[in-house]
């Protein structure tokens, strides 16, 4: 079976739902961008060691950049894998396919922030 295709399309539609979801969110309840990305990327650098070559404002745009990727990543790696399960033969209804996308993407997206501390 060729996985290519699903992935893809699932990664692609994870991604988009994952951020019309996010900004439909802020725009209806007029909230600012939230500061979780950047605490979480933050974190992760540091428990990778990496060091960015910037100070002050720099830095601080170099990881406002850097900090909505890691949604990004949520939302292609929850498209995917349930891609990758439709195309496996997993047909469950409408409702529990919600379900598992947002149960994945809330794991993605909060997990590491909540696992780092």
């Amino acid at each position: 079976m060729n996985l290519t295709s699903p992935l893809l399309r699932g990664a692609a539609a994870g991604m988009t739902a994952l951020n019309i979801v996010s900004y439909a969110d802020m725009a209806v309840r007029a909230r600012s961008a939230s500061a979780t990305p950047e605490a979480t990327l933050l974190k992760l650098t540091e428990r990778l060691h990496i060091r960015f070559p910037d100070t002050g404002d720099r830095l601080n745009d170099r990881i406002a950049g850097l900090a909505p990727m890691t949604g990004i990543a949520a939302g292609l790696g929850i498209g995917a894998v349930l891609g990758a399960a439709r195309a496996a033969g997993w047909r469950p209804s409408l409702r529990h396919r919600y379900v598992v996308a947002t149960a994945g993407a809330l794991i993605g997206t909060n997990g590491p922030m909540m696992s780092w501390g």
